[in-house]
């Protein structure tokens, strides 16, 4: 063999050698490239199922809050709809009420006193209680309810006269007061009473209150000027009860304005004024009869000076017998004015007592 062919032989020899190379590295690359493939076509897989899995708990998950909401919205339309049947049937009730009678209270008491005058009716304790509700919690600011209670024993059958434990007088000027007890035991860390508290109208015409200490037979003099006096009572007591142990006196100008008798517990005044900032609503008054029979009127003093104009009267028949006089509409006590009660015995030896209840608020 040449040369030659010797080359062509070696170099033939190589080109098949590179070329089987080429081949088997060729297949080994499509071997890794389909098993790649399947890896992926394996990953594929689990993806659309973990898809398919939660795209169908999404998919309950939306039913339920269709149907929930389902559920919510006929709820709602049954709301609505008992809600349009209470409006009707309470525009039915408040008009056949107003229908009967025109100027009740409505029948859901939801009317509330004005500070403009306008009239308001009543006709049951409910609305009553409804009003001290409101007071209670503020809804009609600085607002008060006062309770007064007066007495009179031993009624003149000849003319009219206060119920005021027997006190005449009334403060014509504005004075400070002397509180004194006709015993030592009404002392402040004695058995009777210890202190007591006064109420009224000062000097400067407002509402005010003050606390004493009582000194026994030792008079006090208060620290307030009052131009009027409507409350005077037991504050602290000892061991008495409660009860003063002497006859107790509120007093000035030589004149005694309140009393706490001895054995009593307040002075029982039946009247009341309202400060220059405040007007009163006076709903009722509850008036009883002790021994004898009895007749009682009711009186606003518009301005404090005795320009007295009848509210209401009550007659008591029998003794031991009681009345209670509602008003159809609050009595509006002006600001600066007064109220109070007076009786007058139709036979002697008559006891005569009364109870109301002012609600006070800014004018």
């Amino acid at each position: 063999m040449n040369i030659n062919d010797h080359l062509v032989s070696e170099f033939m020899s190589e080109f098949l050698d590179m070329k089987k190379r080429m081949l088997d590295a060729q297949l080994e690359t499509k071997h890794q490239t389909i098993a790649e493939l399947q890896n992926i076509q394996i990953l594929l897989a689990e993806i659309q199922q973990a898809y398919r899995e939660e795209h169908k708990t999404f998919k309950e998950i939306l039913t339920y809050l269709q149907n929930y909401q389902g559920i919510v919205d006929y709820q709602i339309s049954g709301g609505k709809e008992a809600l349009e049947e209470m409006r009707s049937l309470k525009k039915e009730v408040s008009w056949i009420a107003n229908l009967i009678e025109p100027q009740a209270v409505p029948v859901f008491n939801n009317r509330v006193i004005t500070d403009n005058d306008d009239r308001v009716y009543t006709n049951s304790k409910s609305y009553l209680q409804s009003l001290a509700d409101l007071t209670t919690v503020g809804v009609v600011a600085a607002a008060r309810i006062y309770d007064r209670h007066g007495r009179r024993s031993s009624l003149s059958t000849a003319s009219q006269q206060d119920l005021n434990d027997g006190i005449e007088d009334e403060l014509t000027t504005a004075n400070r007061l002397s509180i004194v007890s006709s015993d030592a035991n009404d002392t402040g860390n004695g058995p009777g009473i210890q202190q007591v508290i006064i109420s009224g109208i000062n000097d400067a015409g407002n509402r005010a209150n003050e606390i004493v200490t009582l000194q026994g037979i030792n008079p006090i003099i208060t620290t307030n000027t009052w131009q009027y006096l409507d409350h005077f009572s037991n504050y602290r007591a000892g061991t008495f009860g409660g009860a003063a142990a002497g006859n107790i006196t509120v007093s000035a100008e030589g004149r005694t304005y309140a009393r706490i008798a001895l054995g009593h517990y307040s002075w029982r005044s039946g009247r009341m004024y309202t400060d220059s900032t405040q007007k009163g609503y006076l709903h009722e008054l509850t008036v009883g009869a002790i021994k004898a029979a009895v007749t009682f009127d009711l009186y606003l003093d518009p301005t404090g000076s005795y320009g007295q104009t009848l509210l209401g009267k009550a007659s008591l028949a029998a003794s031991n017998s009681s009345v209670e006089m509602l008003f159809p509409a609050p009595m509006v006590i002006p600001a600066s004015g007064k109220i109070l009660v007076k009786g007058i015995g139709l036979t002697s030896g008559a006891e005569a007592h009364c109870t109301f209840y002012l609600h006070v608020q800014p004018k």
